[in-house]
């Protein structure tokens, strides 16, 4: 009798976990009309016997001219060859170890990937980097749109940042030019 009323607990804290405090996007379709189309990042969600839950994060860029959808992949250096198509946001409902933020500044569109490190991430004390992307439209051979890194904000540990707190500085930084 005790185990059955301990599941049932444990199935109530489950169902309770708060996934809307832990990702930006809940999941589903979300998007941004830029020129020429829009941005649709596409977020879907899976968890880990509700212990910690993962967001993956898919861009898209639906062009009003052509009536394509492009897939928009995240470069990881200056060689287009090597990208990801999908970022994945982590956290325990409460606290992100990894999230994602689209900004838009003017003309420009930004992604924003924030990760908590360290040894306890993302319980304990760590820094928080902050890679910054900006949505290039390719017309180059290679890809119709990407996300082309641009920086790396970085947020040492003894400042007790979290993901949210860094990204929300980094988008005050782009919001000013910077």
């Amino acid at each position: 009798m005790q185990v059955r009323g301990i599941m049932c607990l444990l199935a109530a804290a489950c169902l309770s976990m708060p996934l809307s405090s832990l990702a930006a996007y809940k999941a589903g379709p979300h998007q941004w009309d830029v020129k020429g189309g829009n941005l649709v990042l596409m977020s879907g969600v899976m968890t880990d016997h509700a212990v910690e839950a993962y967001f993956n994060y898919t861009f898209y860029f639906n062009n009003v001219i052509d009536k394509t959808v492009y897939q928009v992949p995240i470069l990881k250096g200056r060689d287009q060859r090597k990208f990801d198509l999908t970022v994945i946001g982590s956290g325990d409902g409460e606290i992100s170890a990894q999230d994602v933020k689209v900004v838009t500044r003017r003309d420009s569109i930004y992604l924003l990937v924030g990760e908590k490190g360290g040894d306890n991430a993302p319980y304990g004390a760590g820094p928080v980097d902050v890679r910054v992307y900006r949505l290039v439209e390719g017309n180059d051979g290679e890809w119709a749109y990407y996300f082309n890194p641009t920086r790396t904000d970085h947020f040492p540990a003894k400042s007790n940042y979290t993901v949210e707190r860094a990204m929300t500085e980094t988008e005050k930084r782009i919001a000013n030019g910077e």
